[in-house]
């Protein structure tokens, strides 16, 4: 965050000076500001460097962006030789015994390693800077200065810093001497004392300039009768400073613990209550075998997912942030997101249901066994009233291996809430302000707060959800909310244990091994922390693992052991894999590292009372270790167990930031040779989600957003806002909802014939949605939304559970819907109703809609290939791309092609409308093969017009006209004839009179009519004022319309941007633009095709090549049968590529021609017209081409365009105003304009310039593109 102050330039003029964090790009303005005198003062520097690794680092600029000054503080001296072992390690002993210095350690101390100024600006800046230094790091009481002997500080420095004075008898360093500065001298502690009345007049502004409903609904006095009514049970605290009281606190020690414990997880903290011989804090024991059989059978029991699907409700964290805990059959169905589970607590998290289960219980709903589908069943409506189930806080496969998710003992620690009967230990800030310049020392508070309530250990507050995170909460502990909880408040927790300073970091000894043993006794993962702890006494070095460098470090406090950390040196070749796998250099140089200073964290565990203290922690844990970089993976629940388990879930997970994967090139091998890439760049490792944290990002603040955002629809429209929220790396969102049947996406392990049974919208994989692992930062309700209660801002899951938000996103897509009979004849073209489908969908009619979807539907498949009970035809009804996707994968599948039957609606639009040659291609394999089709025929009846089948027997499909019928037994039906909005979803949007019109009704911004609801993707469409029926998010790529709908709420929380109070108004009806990012499709498609589509954003999904379509086409098609087509538009840029293959090719790449100019592609459509190009696959396929696939080549394309924007002099014209200028009167360049363009191109210096960037471009990210030679080479 930035400051704005005021001080005098050397003019004498009052100038506003910008205080902000120094940045990469700054460092060449900074150069020019070192002096002869800064050299000698503290010696030659690499400005890149000290800003890479500086803990702060801070940039003084004017109002013109002029950087006028700039600091680096570290937390070790910037003289090696100050001490005679580590100087990073060893400088507190060193200094404490040379130097006459009381309490400064690493924790409170820092080091001036650079300070430069403008000349005149030199003492004003200096003051400016070490006074945010002090505001920004609230436990930084000491900032040292070391210079060489010989050399004192300028005058600026000089009336800052005190040269410190030698300690008598201690050894004395001849070759620097040490200058130190005090905090108070700067921001002092704050002085508070009792409120009084008077305090009144005061406060009051204070408290009206953040609220006014205090005043509005407590009267004007409520201040001073608050503070006239003080008791035993409550005291007012006031801040004062010059006389005047600038800040007030009112806490109390009447709290509702038992509300509190109903809805938060306070378990870690004894549930505020001190300790009594009647409290049950761990759950009983385990199951005598005897139970364990009885409650195998209560398993076997169990209501089926068919029984549970209408009403069981399931969130990954706590269904819904905020209050009352709803017990019985108001429970939902939860999984506590990864980033909220709290290491050190007493209580056992619950285990989410495996997926294999899951959907063996969907299985049994779409087919259950032959005895079974003849046995007489209960009404479903009265099962789904009981179904609600109470499940998980973390998901098991990824934080439990340890314990099987179904045992017995996992039920009794999953079902156990600990009860407390101690007197209450805590006391309730329930009343604070304080004016904007004291907010960074609010914590100064905490000590007298204690001492009005000895015997009290614990403070807390609570907050609402949409109050910004100030700075006192910074020292506080958030509380995890339990599942059910509907309150809208934050709650959190100080104990006075964090009042101490004595925090001290130091290397693990084994004595530490009994209190890390009782410390961790709780985690999941002890065993694999204990282990690698052993290993590190033992050894300091993994011996299985080739010698893998092992550091543990234990935190004490008041000595008492309160956390450990446990790291492994980087291997070099997982330092490569991360740099060109993840967009590490983000947030680092990472050529300004060295090997050794990577590491990955495998264990932090701290204890909860002092979890404020974790960055800390991992501050002291780098500097010691000489570590500089610190990652932590998360592994899908897919990975191997052996894997996940090496790593426990870290306390301070929330401090790191997530790293977005990079998308690979798909490099030709047999092509390249010996030009590949180095192993370590092409190695396949287990996908994992990276977690990272460096020494620049220990004092970076992340602005909490408490908000609850709760997205509806798992969609990659909803994916996509999710991950554009989650990866912002100065915000950590808290309450990230998913509201999702079947939760999120990639939860299932990975499968291709059921990745093949759905044609891809190309937007995500399985690798992607590992290497994202949302499940870390969102917590997922497992439901359908059934009803909205726009008043009390809830929406209703399943019917029965509730979960409260402040933004609604309703993203939930269109869905292929149950189909049913024609209710007329068939030229009238009246289709059953929604709110006329049977209420209970046929077991054998599929609707395939999302991987779950698919996962049920093989494996209803396979058991009847295994039990040869595939009596009937499967039948495909509908012409989508998944129709034709699913006959495939029925084919793969192992299922006869006679048993296969396609009926085609004259209805639905086909999918290959854009290009005659695939259709005919796959129609003929289609025929080849032996799959039957019926073409123009609609659903007519089924089994003998039973209004409520249970299960399809015989299908009557009758033609458009009326006057043909084609009957055929049914085993199965797979329903792709409707996309439409959901119906569940329908209901709740039209009840809570949301504009529905076909479509759910928005505008440009995502606003539907009401404010706190914004919506977007293929259910919405866009205003009829805006008069463009035609155009809707469907028109555009999912993924970049999720991302601008997170960018548009992002203006509400996000202080970089301007902030929106309110909606925007419109200047005109204009739709969004969405950029040029292109639609995508794929598909495993009949004949073992392999089928890529992409294209340019349009009103339909495909272009029709007619007369007056703008443009050209190119296409090859070789004997096996390859396809490539491409489409030039009227500027001779690829706008639309169509490819088709029996043989897999590299999709990835090839999606990147799209935009690129044919010439850029060695002059692609001359060498076409020559017949130069027999097969786009192989041309595209040489190796000249790699760089353009490469996933940073569209920047480098951005920074071209910026290098030609630019003008060469101020009296200059850039290249592209020259263009512009010459193209003013004229439709385009005449030969004679284009020679004078070029001539002036090449004299300017641009095309040397644009030179030099490509081979920058080339060298900067050679470990990807060693094909290419380097200039020295030649």
């Amino acid at each position: 965050r930035s400051e704005m102050s005021k001080f005098k330039s050397p003019t004498g003029e009052t100038q506003l000076v910008n205080a902000r964090r120094t940045e990469a790009l700054d460092a060449p303005h900074i150069e020019q500001l070192i002096t002869e005198e800064t050299v000698k003062l503290f010696g030659q520097v690499s400005v890149v460097e000290i800003i890479e690794k500086a803990l702060l680092a801070v940039v003084l600029s004017n109002q013109e962006g002029e950087i006028i000054a700039h600091a680096a503080f570290f937390d070790y001296p910037n003289k090696p030789n100050t001490s005679r072992t580590n100087y990073k390690t060893d400088w507190e002993s060193w200094l404490s015994a040379s130097y006459d210095v009381k309490g400064c350690n690493s924790l409170n101390s820092f080091f001036l390693h650079l300070f430069v100024a403008k000349e005149g600006y030199e003492i004003p800046a200096a003051e400016e800077i070490i006074r945010t230094a002090f505001n920004a790091v609230p436990d930084l009481h000491h900032i040292f200065m070391v210079v060489n002997s010989g050399a004192y500080p300028n005058a600026a420095l000089d009336q800052q810093f005190s040269k410190c004075e030698l300690r008598s008898g201690g050894h004395h360093p001849s070759d620097c001497t040490v200058f130190g500065l005090p905090r108070h001298a700067h921001v002092p502690t704050l002085h508070i004392r009792p409120a009084l009345v008077e305090d009144h007049d005061d406060l009051t502004p204070i408290f009206n300039q953040q609220s006014e409903i205090l005043t509005r609904t407590y009267g004007e006095y409520f201040l001073a009768e608050l503070i006239a009514g003080q008791d035993d049970s409550m005291r007012c605290l006031a801040c004062e400073v010059k006389g005047k009281a600038v800040g007030f606190m009112s806490v109390t020690s009447e709290i509702n613990l038992d509300l509190l414990n109903q809805c938060y997880e306070l378990a870690p903290f004894h549930g505020l209550r001190k300790p009594h011989p009647d409290d049950q804090a761990v759950p009983p024991r385990t199951p005598t075998p005897a139970d364990v059989v009885e409650d195998a059978a209560a398993v076997d029991a169990r209501p089926t997912s068919s029984q549970r699907s209408g009403s069981a409700a399931g969130s990954e964290k706590g269904a819904a942030e905020g209050g009352e805990a709803a017990t019985g059959p108001d429970a939902v169905e939860t999984a506590e997101k990864l980033s909220d589970a709290v290491a050190a607590s007493a209580k056992s998290s619950l285990l989410n249901e495996d997926d294999d289960r899951r959907i063996d219980e969907v299985d049994e709903e779409n087919a259950e066994n032959e005895a079974a589908e003849e046995a007489e069943e209960e009404p479903e409506e009265e099962e789904d009233e009981e179904g609600i189930v109470m499940t998980p806080i973390a998901s098991p496969k990824s934080l439990s291996p340890e314990v099987p998710p179904n045992t017995a003992a996992a039920r009794v620690a999953r079902n156990f809430q600990p009860v407390y009967h101690g007197e209450s230990n805590a006391v309730v800030i329930q009343l604070f302000a304080i004016a904007e310049a004291q907010d960074p020392r609010s914590v100064d508070f905490l000590p007298h707060v204690f001492r009005l309530f000895p015997d009290a250990d614990f403070a807390i507050i609570t907050v609402p959800t949409m109050v910004p995170e100030f700075s006192l909460l910074q020292s506080f502990v958030r509380v995890t909310p339990k599942p059910n909880c509907t309150l809208n408040q934050e709650l959190y927790v100080f104990h006075r244990g964090g009042l101490a300073c004595n925090l001290e970091v130091r290397a693990a000894k084994p004595a530490d091994r009994p209190s890390v043993a009782r410390l961790v006794n709780s985690l999941r993962l002890k065993s694999s922390l204990l282990k690698d702890f052993d290993l590190f006494l033992n050894f300091k070095r993994d011996p299985v693992k080739h010698g893998e460098q092992i550091q543990a470090f234990v935190a004490q406090c008041l000595g008492q052991l309160v956390g450990v950390g446990i790291m492994r040196k980087e291997a070099d070749s997982d330092a490569m894999y991360m740099r060109s796998h993840y967009n590490i250099e983000d947030f680092i140089y990472y050529n300004h590292h060295r090997k050794d200073e990577h590491a990955r964290l495998y264990h932090l565990a701290v204890n909860p009372i002092f979890n404020h203290f974790s960055k800390l922690f991992i501050k002291e844990i780098m500097r010691l270790g000489d570590k500089t970089c610190l990652s932590y993976p998360v592994y899908p629940s897919s990975a191997p167990e052996e894997l996940r388990a090496k790593y426990s879930q870290p306390t301070a997970l929330s401090y790191f930031v997530p790293v977005r994967a990079r998308r690979q090139i798909q490099y030709p091998l047999e092509k390249l040779g010996g030009n590949a890439p180095s192993e370590r760049v092409l190695m396949e490792q287990q996908a994992f989600a990276l977690n990272h944290i460096n020494r620049k990002l220990i004092y970076e603040p992340k602005v909490t957003v408490n908000a609850r955002i709760v997205v509806v629809g798992a969609s990659s429209t909803g994916i996509s806002f999710l991950e554009t929220l989650a990866f912002c790396p100065h915000l950590r969102f808290n309450n990230l909802i998913l509201v999702s049947p079947h939760g999120l996406p990639g939860d299932l392990e990975p499968d291709e014939q059921r990745e093949c049974m759905t044609a891809s919208g190309l937007i995500y994989d399985s690798r992607d949605y590992a290497c994202m692992s949302l499940r870390t930062w969102v917590s997922v309700v497992y439901g359908r939304m059934t009803k909205i209660d726009r008043k009390r801002k809830v929406i209703t899951v399943n019917g029965t559970a509730r979960v409260p938000y402040d933004y609604l996103i309703l993203s939930t897509g269109l869905q292929y819907q149950p189909v049913a009979p024609l209710k007329k004849a068939p030229s009238q073209r009246q289709m059953l109703s929604a709110k006329r489908l049977p209420p209970h969908r046929p077991r054998n009619m599929f609707c395939i809609n999302d991987p779950f979807d698919a996962a049920a539907a093989l494996h209803w498949l396979d058991r009847r290939l295994d039990k040869q009970r595939l009596e009937g035809k499967l039948i495909v009804y509908g012409r989508s791309l998944d129709a034709y996707a699913c006959v495939q994968a029925l084919l793969e599948a192992g299922v006869r092609p006679q048993s296969i039957v396609r009926v085609l609606d004259p209805d639905s639009p086909n999918p290959f409308e854009h290009d005659d040659h695939v259709e005919t291609q796959v129609e003929a394999a289609l025929h080849a093969s032996g799959v039957a089709a019926h073409r123009g025929y609609r659903l007519q009846q089924w089994n003998d017009e039973e209004p409520e089948p249970r299960q399809l027997e015989l299908l009557t499909f009758v033609s458009e006209d009326g006057k043909r019928e084609v009957h055929l037994d049914c085993c199965a039906l797979f329903a792709y004839q409707r996309l439409g909005v959901d119906f569940d979803c329908f209901t709740a949007v039209n009840d809570a009179c949301l504009v529905f019109d076909g479509r759910l009704v928005i505008d440009a911004n995502f606003h539907t009519n009401d404010v706190a609801i914004r919506a977007a993707g293929p259910v919405t469409k866009f205003q009829r004022a805006y008069h463009a029926d035609n155009w809707s998010h469907a028109s555009f790529n999912s993924k970049i319309v999720g991302e601008q709908l997170a960018h548009a709420l992002l203006r509400l929380f996000d202080p970089t941007l301007d902030q929106d109070t309110e909606p925007p108004p419109e200047p005109a009806k204009l739709i969004p633009q969405f950029g040029h990012t292109p639609k995508l499709s794929g598909a495993r498609l009949p004949g073992g095709y392999h089928y890529l589509h992409v294209t340019s954003p349009t009103i339909a999904d495909y272009l029709h090549p007619t007369v007056g379509d703008e443009g050209r086409y190119l296409k090859t098609c070789t004997k096996e049968g390859s396809y490539f087509r491409l489409h030039l538009n009227q500027y001779d840029k690829i706008d639309s590529i169509t490819c088709l293959s029996r043989e897999p090719f590299p999709y990835k790449n090839y999606i990147q021609l799209y935009g690129l100019h044919q010439r850029l592609l060695n002059n692609l459509a001359s060498r076409f017209k020559e017949k130069l190009v027999p097969d786009f696959f192989e041309f595209f396929n040489e190796t000249w081409a790699l760089a353009f696939y490469h996933d940073r080549f569209h920047d480098f394309r951005d920074e071209l365009r910026d290098l030609l924007s630019t003008r060469p002099a101020p009296d200059k014209l850039s290249i592209e105003e020259q263009i512009r200028k010459l193209m003013e009167d004229e439709i385009g360049l005449s030969t004679a304009q284009r020679a004078q363009v070029k001539e002036e191109y090449a004299r300017s210096g641009a095309k040397r310039a644009l030179g030099t960037r490509f081979l920058n471009y080339i060298s900067y990210n050679y470990y990807h593109l060693p094909m290419y030679a380097k200039p020295e080479m030649v």
